[in-house]
């Protein structure tokens, strides 16, 4: 089955081309639960490409406990995934993350993911929350 078809068939999945400009442009906060909600419907699409290899690059959004509590939401790289136990490396410098860095091994679980993305022949699918400077 071709990625884009199934892509295109997953409720609210966006298609976005390589060459887009990255923009970080403040979202209101329902249009930003609506994008989260959006990506975690489709998570289950996520990870059966994962599973299958069916992509070049794959990448998931996730909230990690950072400073005093509070929790630093960040793309992680060369996501793999085993179970519900997720790994993978730090997509960018964490700031709210005591001892880590880009390039960081990190751990987390399939609910700690707020957001996905897969790089495939060129295209971007997912990215609901915006494409990340990565």
């Amino acid at each position: 089955m071709v990625i884009a078809a199934v892509a295109m068939a997953v409720s609210g999945c966006q298609l976005l081309g390589l060459d887009a400009p990255q923009v970080d442009t403040p979202r209101p906060k329902n249009e930003a639960v609506a994008s989260i909600d959006n990506a975690q419907s489709s998570l289950d699409f996520f990870f059966d490409e994962l599973r299958h290899r069916r992509g070049d690059k794959f990448y998931a959004k996730v909230s990690l406990p950072g400073l005093a509590g509070r929790p630093e939401d960040i793309w992680v790289s060369q996501v793999v995934a085993k179970g519900d136990k997720v790994t993978g490396n730090l997509a960018q410098a964490p700031r709210k993350i005591p001892g880590a860095r880009k390039g960081s091994k990190v751990k987390f679980s399939k609910a700690q993911v707020l957001d996905w993305m897969i790089v495939k022949d060129g295209k971007v699918y997912g990215a609901f929350t915006g494409r990340p400077k990565l």
